[in-house]
């Protein structure tokens, strides 16, 4: 994330905590698996992606998206 999306540190932190909490939620009432666990965990990675205006089908491993970018 700090490297190929060029996210500062704390804009890094946010993201993994709003994925962390969409994908382990704390009142958990029922029981998800690990189809609807993947399904979720995508959905939040698709929307950071869109926050930061990254279209969602890019391939992070394309040399094209990472010419500007950190590259830690």
């Amino acid at each position: 994330m700090l490297g190929r999306l060029g996210m500062s540190t704390q804009d890094a932190m946010d993201e993994l905590d709003r994925i962390g909490s969409a994908a382990f939620p704390e009142d958990v009432s029922e029981i998800v698996t690990p189809e609807e666990n993947l399904t979720i965990l995508r959905e939040a990675i698709e929307a950071m992606l869109q926050r930061h205006e990254i279209p969602v089908n890019i391939k992070l491993n394309d040399k094209a998206f990472c010419g500007s970018r950190c590259q830690v």
